[in-house]
């Protein structure tokens, strides 16, 4: 995987989030897909503005960069949960599960369309999917950071 990070949160070095999307993306991906696929992680947002995840190459059904926005503003522990949310999505994508049907209200899920407009965002499956990865991606990856006693120094 190749990442790149635009932009600082003052909480967590850019060093770690990369290391941190590189073995998060390992729970959720093939080692074939996460080889083929380039994020740019970028610090933007606005109040209560957590992440979203964007495609930016619209050449094929699988696409294989994007960008992911995180608020800049975020605790360390709130910016690792939302980076897993949105490795999630990233994932969705680039497997095929989700294709944003563009200026539609439509999404394709798993071959099904699904109207978000007709939907809670809480009962969207993509975000129930994302929802429920995100805690545990985020405490697996904590857990492998004290069981290999791996400490990042702050990028300044």
């Amino acid at each position: 995987m190749q990442i790149r990070v635009r932009g600082v949160n003052k909480k967590i070095t850019s060093q770690e989030l990369k290391y941190a999307a590189e073995w998060m993306s390992r729970l959720i991906m093939s080692s074939q897909l996460i080889k083929n696929i380039k994020v740019t992680i970028s610090f933007k947002g606005e109040r209560g503005f957590l992440g979203s995840t964007e495609i930016t190459d619209y050449d094929d059904q699988k696409p294989r960069r994007f960008l992911i926005q995180l608020d800049p503003k975020s605790s360390r522990n709130s910016t690792l949960k939302t980076l897993a949310h949105e490795l999630v999505h990233v994932k969705q994508f680039a497997r095929g599960e989700m294709v944003d049907l563009i200026r539609s209200p439509h999404v394709k899920w798993n071959k099904q369309y699904v109207d978000q407009d007709k939907l809670d965002y809480w009962d969207l499956p993509w975000e129930i999917e994302a929802f429920g990865r995100e805690y545990g991606m985020y405490r697996r990856y904590t857990n492998h950071l004290k069981e290999a006693d791996i400490w990042f120094n702050d990028d300044k």
